[in-house]
């Protein structure tokens, strides 16, 4: 018998993880820690640079303190690896819409 599992993640249904929780994981600092969780929103080193107003090498100083913090050589296998402290899938909107609350009680 052959079987197969499939698992789709999409990171954007899924909340980002705790600054706390990678604080205490890797040992960030503060300013490690708000770099990481920008990297996991998608900014790039540029963005976070000018958003924050610090020069860019400053965050690239960050960025390779973060590599050896958490053992790894490529950004996007650092985004990945926090992504896995995340939590789960976001709670639910609240619909301001009573019909549509309504229609939604009725799958339950």
């Amino acid at each position: 018998m052959l079987a197969a599992l499939v698992i789709i993640h999409d990171p954007a249904h899924t909340t980002p993880p705790q600054p706390a929780t990678l604080r205490d994981a890797f040992g960030l600092s503060r300013a490690e820690t708000e770099l990481a969780l920008a990297l996991l929103e998608g900014q790039t080193l540029a963005e976070y640079a000018a958003c924050r107003g610090v020069s860019l090498p400053t965050v690239k100083s960050q960025l390779r303190s973060l590599f050896a913090r958490t053992d790894s050589t490529r950004q996007a296998v650092l985004v990945r690896l926090l992504a896995g402290f995340g939590g789960g899938p976001p709670p639910p909107a609240a619909s301001p819409d009573p019909a549509v609350q309504a229609a939604g009680d009725r799958l339950e």
